[in-house]
C-alpha cells in the first residue's frame, strides 16, 4: 500500500515515464525513490523487531509464576529439553504453611513463598533454576550437580530462608522446610522429581518442626532406596 501511494504520487507529478525503469528523470528520480524505500523498509523492520520482542516478553510472562516470579511448569517443560547429562533435583515443601495462612492471613503466606524463592534463587549454584510446582511446593534443578552440590544448596537455602522468615512468622510458629533430593540423568528429570517428592514426604512424616531433608540417589529411571536420611531442627 505505501509503495502504491508513492507510485501514484510520482504519476501525478509526471515522474513516471515509459523507459525500462519507469522513471522519467533517471538519477534524480532514483535519488528520490531510494530514500523513500529505505524509510519504508526501516519502518517494517522496526515493526517486526517490536513484534518479536513482544512475543518474547509474552512467552517469558507465560513461563513465570506471577506471585513469586519462579518458573512454572510451562517454564520447566521448555528448559527440560535443554538439559543434558547428570544433575540434582530438589523438592521443597513449606512446613506449617496452612497454620501460617490461618493465623496471619494470606498476605503472610504469600510473603513466605516469595521469601522462599528469593532464598532459593540466591542459594543455588550457577545454572540452577527454581520452579513453583504447585501451592507451597517448589522444584529446583541443578544441572551437573551431584549429591554434595545438592547438600550444599539445601544448607544454604535453609539458612537464608530461616533468616527471612524471622521477620514474617511469629516466634511461636516455626516455619520450616522439608526437602527431598535426587541425583541422576536429567533426561529422566520427571522420574527424579518423583523420587525427590517421595523422599520429601518420607522426611515430613518422620520429622518435627524445622528443616528436614532426605538424600536419594537415582540411576536411570528406576529410583533406588534411600541411602541417607538426615534431619535438622532449628
Amino acid at each position: 500500500m505505501p509503495l502504491f501511494a508513492v507510485r501514484a504520487w510520482s504519476a501525478l507529478s509526471g515522474d513516471i515515464g515509459h523507459n525500462v525503469t519507469g522513471l522519467k528523470h533517471g538519477l534524480a528520480a532514483w535519488l528520490t525513490v531510494v530514500p523513500i524505500s529505505f524509510i519504508l523498509f526501516r519502518g517494517v523492520s522496526l515493526l517486526s523487531m517490536d513484534a518479536e520482542r513482544g512475543h518474547q516478553q509474552l512467552s517469558a510472562l507465560l513461563e513465570r509464576d506471577p506471585l513469586t516470579d519462579a518458573y512454572n511448569r510451562a517454564g520447566f517443560d521448555r528448559r527440560m529439553a535443554k538439559w543434558r547429562g547428570n544433575g540434582a533435583v530438589l523438592m521443597i515443601d513449606v512446613d506449617q504453611f496452612k497454620p501460617l495462612n490461618d493465623r496471619c492471613g494470606h498476605a503472610a503466606g504469600d510473603a513466605a513463598l516469595v521469601a522462599l524463592v528469593r532464598a532459593t534463587t540466591s542459594a543455588l549454584p550457577k545454572g540452577g533454576d527454581v520452579f513453583r510446582w504447585g501451592g507451597d511446593e517448589f522444584v529446583c534443578v541443578l544441572p551437573g550437580g551431584d549429591q554434595a552440590v545438592a547438600d550444599a544448596a539445601i544448607a544454604a537455602i535453609a539458612q537464608r530462608y530461616a533468616e527471612a522468615m524471622a521477620a514474617i512468622a511469629p516466634p511461636d510458629l516455626p516455619i520450616g522446610l522439608s526437602i527431598g533430593s535426587a541425583v541422576g540423568a536429567l533426561e529422566h528429570s520427571p522420574d527424579l522429581i518423583v523420587a525427590a517428592d517421595r523422599a520429601m514426604y518420607a522426611v515430613k512424616q518422620r520429622s518435627g518442626e524445622g528443616l528436614s531433608f532426605l538424600q536419594r540417589n537415582v540411576a536411570g529411571t528406576d529410583p533406588a532406596d534411600p541411602l541417607i536420611s538426615q534431619s535438622q531442627h532449628g
